[in-house]
């Protein structure tokens, strides 16, 4: 037999793919345990193929804040510290480590000097930026999800308008979202502001929105959970904008709203009106004030302007890495 060993969204799509391309007699499923039946499969992981000789340990990233389970893998390196796939060895990474080290590795993590604000300052030439694909994808992700959409409809009335460089409220209804393969920061990088919100509030879920925006040399406006995001971001980098999450949730249920569409974006203008309204108020604040904004842009990305003590740090996941592999597999190493 013959085995494809993928990860991703469209892990069956992607299984079925690679065996055309590699001409495998057959996909099979991943097993339930290491036997006879892995003697001799080949295994695709990325672009190597390789023959194992027995059973190998299958790892996962998690790159998304539901709860998928792991009914195949043997470890999950998971994007979020909660909640945690209890089926299988969880070790965390946020996604945003996980992006800079496939596509941003050109932009250092720690600064020696601090970048000429007054320079970036000039070179802006619009003032905020909000780049989404769905307005609110309510069959994956919870209210919170329209909250940054809730923050764009409402600044035109309570300050200036922004701009929609993504699917979500383009201006331009013929021009059709594509998948910035690593320019995100690049195309963020004329606006003095960028809308940052996570879809999700959960301890540990920091994506790459934060870090799109710090890179493109914006003041980053972020909604993410505050008790983990300190300790990968520097907090006097961004504006943190704070909202009422659980009587949101709390509320949204008992309404029953579901669907993709308007309804849970009008429901979080109302019920978020004054949380929305601070929010802009300290977007104002920092865009009136030239010194502030320059201030904000010179701080450093990392807390203390260090990678020890930062997930960005990888010897402490490499050494859980391998103390988990040695639990499968000690003759490995």
């Amino acid at each position: 037999r013959a085995c494809v060993l993928a990860a991703g969204w469209f892990i069956e799509k992607k299984m079925k793919l690679d065996s055309k391309t590699i001409k495998l007699d057959k996909v099979s499923s991943f097993g339930d345990g290491g036997g006879p039946e892995w003697q001799g499969l080949a295994a695709l992981a990325g672009d190597f193929a390789f023959e194992a000789r027995e059973r190998p340990v299958i790892v996962s990233f998690d790159h998304e804040p539901w709860q998928g389970g792991c009914p195949n893998e043997d470890i999950i390196i998971n994007c979020k510290m909660d909640p945690i796939d209890s089926e299988c060895i969880n070790i965390y990474q946020p996604h945003a480590v996980q992006w800079w080290f496939q596509r941003e590795r050109r932009f250092p993590l720690v600064q020696d000097h601090a970048p000429d604000s007054l320079s970036i300052l000039n070179s802006k030439t619009d003032f905020l930026a909000f780049m989404v694909k769905h307005c609110d994808n309510a069959e994956d992700y919870p209210v919170t999800g329209a909250l940054r959409t809730a923050l764009f409809d409402v600044l035109p009335t309570l300050y200036k308008p922004g701009f929609a460089i993504g699917n979500c409220r383009k201006p331009d209804p013929s021009v059709q979202w594509r998948y910035l393969e690593g320019n995100n920061a690049d195309i963020l990088r004329p606006y003095k502001f960028t809308i940052a919100f996570e879809s999700s509030y959960l301890r540990g879920y920091h994506t790459e929105k934060l870090l799109n925006a710090i890179i493109a040399r914006t003041v980053p406006i972020y909604f993410g959970h505050h008790d983990t995001v300190g300790s990968i971001f520097n907090p006097k980098r961004f504006i943190h904008c704070s909202f009422d999450v659980d009587g949101l949730v709390k509320k949204s249920d008992e309404l029953g709203l579901k669907g993709e569409g308007e309804t849970r974006i009008d429901f979080v203008k109302e019920h978020a009106a004054e949380d929305l309204k601070r929010c802009v108020e300290a977007i104002k604040r920092v865009d009136q004030n030239d010194t502030l904004w320059r201030e904000m842009v010179e701080q450093p990305m990392l807390p203390g302007n260090r990678i020890e003590g930062t997930p960005f740090d990888l010897r402490p996941i490499s050494r859980a890495l391998r103390k988990a592999i040695e639990l499968h597999q000690p003759s490995w190493l």
